[in-house]
């Protein structure tokens, strides 16, 4: 239920502009040769007693990606 929750969420995220280039940074709402990737694509949610990426804001940022950062946020 927990999961299915949070994919919704970050379903709402995109529901206007659902497709990216790769970077998750860059949307638009069409797939195309420059955003062939939808938002799904690349993306896993689990859920855990404790969150194992404290750095990610991609299920509530739309324009955050899910990949860990270079340096670590302080």
């Amino acid at each position: 239920m927990e999961r299915a929750a949070a994919q919704d969420a970050y379903a709402d995220l995109h529901e206007k502009a659902a497709y990216h280039d790769g970077t998750f940074q860059s949307w638009h709402e069409k797939r195309s040769p420059e955003f062939p990737y939808h938002h799904s694509h690349g993306v896993g949610i689990g859920v855990a007693p404790i969150d194992p990426t404290p750095w990610d804001a991609f299920t509530t940022e739309r324009d955050a990606s899910p990949q860990e950062p270079d340096e670590p946020a302080p």
